[in-house]
């Protein structure tokens, strides 16, 4: 699903800046609006390649798996009336005793899935559990446990909206190249937003890395400014064929989205300063000019609630 929707709003992006990835790329080493505790990784944006999900290759087709004394069962009961298997159920047992059991209703044998990765370049794999809900433009979820020495949750992304906070396919990338894991999720707050709806709407990502002081995965967005600036590189660079959108709308599009990546790599000033100079029609009285500032209030709105911007910016 995600994959479509990066096609569908890169392919917008692209025709609205054309080869103008200079001018939509920002410095974040120039500016200095940047919050004065923000650390930056020692990795520029040219050394971060942002690869194919390896997640996608690990899920396995057994209903039946054991590993260290863990036992893992899938039971999925069809229901005749329709195409859908109906309920699906996920068990994890520990030692014989019941750790954890997820479960979904109406659904495929697809939206309950497992399998292992080495996010944490330790001698034992994780285990990673992914369901989804059905709904139509979100809402995956994922919760990954670390099986040595003892079975334990290190993320839950069920414990979160993940149609309104945190959502969409979790992608796996050592960003500092320490041998251990970070992932990237997207953040969902601005879904809808904008001209084109959900297809033009823009969604930065949302990073977590392992944390060794609470042994588990936290967000550190944060931590990786390059990593969001190359994300939006990405987008605007990826060549697709040009688009008869009305080019009021596509420039809509661009710089929203560029306002948004540049919070998300910890340039608010400058992000807010870019919005009021550029978010404008052509025409100069249009869609831009009549939303403006009900959106930046729908910003502001948003922002106080999304949990990775609060991680960016805990003092707004």
């Amino acid at each position: 699903m995600k994959t479509i929707l990066i096609i569908v709003s890169a392919s917008i992006l692209w025709a609205s800046c054309g080869h103008a990835l200079s001018e939509s790329n920002f410095d974040l080493a120039d500016s200095s609006n940047a919050p004065s505790q923000l650390e930056h990784t020692t990795q520029t944006t040219e050394d971060i390649k942002l690869p194919e999900n390896p997640l996608e290759s690990i899920w396995l087709d057994a209903d039946n798996f054991e590993i260290n004394g863990i036992a893992i069962e899938r039971k999925c009961n069809a229901d005749p009336q329709n195409d859908y298997l109906g309920d699906c159920e996920l068990s994890i047992r520990s030692r014989g005793k019941l750790f954890r059991r997820f479960a979904i209703e109406h659904g495929r044998k697809y939206w309950l899935q497992y399998g292992l990765f080495n996010f944490l370049d330790s001698p034992q794999k994780q285990l990673v559990v992914f369901t989804y809900s059905g709904g139509a433009h979100c809402c995956y979820d994922y919760t990954i446990f670390d099986l040595e020495p003892g079975l334990r949750t290190i993320y839950d992304s069920t414990r979160s909206d993940s149609g309104n906070e945190i959502g969409n396919s979790l992608v796996p990338v050592d960003i500092d190249g320490d041998g251990v894991f970070e992932f990237h999720r997207d953040v969902m707050a601005f879904d809808y937003m904008g001209s084109a709806g959900h297809a033009g709407a823009s969604f930065p990502p949302a990073i977590f890395a392992d944390d060794r002081s609470s042994g588990k995965f936290a967000p550190a967005t944060k931590r990786f400014p390059g990593f969001v600036t190359e994300q939006l590189r990405e987008i605007l660079s990826d060549k697709e064929e040009p688009t008869d959108i009305d080019p009021d709308v596509l420039d809509e599009i661009r710089v929203r989205t560029k306002f948004l990546y540049m919070v998300y790599a910890g340039e608010r000033d400058a992000a807010w300063k870019y919005f009021e100079e550029n978010y404008r029609s052509q025409s100069g009285n249009g869609y831009q000019e009549q939303f403006k500032e009900q959106f930046k209030k729908e910003f502001a709105e948003r922002f106080s609630t999304d949990p990775t911007y609060l991680s960016i910016y805990p003092h707004p």
